[in-house]
């Protein structure tokens, strides 16, 4: 938005796509959502286009604290924590 200097009036922010797909279609306005939501979407009353873009997203494992974590799982994070955590 930046780059075009425009600032979008945000009216509602929702992790849930359902929620934010519902939204538009009461006509609320328009949302930005994943391509792999976007096909799952209505197409007799929702139209998307495919955006190019630079945006990359930050992800988080996580896992509760204190509960016992099988051998598997404990694998796991340290593998990912081995292949995406950089090191200090």
């Amino acid at each position: 938005y930046n780059q075009h200097n425009v600032k979008p009036r945000i009216a509602v922010r929702s992790g849930q796509w359902d929620f934010l797909a519902a939204m538009v279609q009461a006509g609320v306005g328009i949302a930005i959502l994943p391509q792999p939501i976007c096909e799952r979407l209505d197409k007799n009353t929702l139209r998307w286009i495919p955006l190019e873009s630079d945006l990359h997203w930050q992800l988080g494992m996580i896992w509760r604290e204190g509960v016992y974590l099988s051998h598997s799982a404990q694998a796991w994070l340290q593998c990912c924590e081995g292949f995406w955590v950089p090191s200090p």
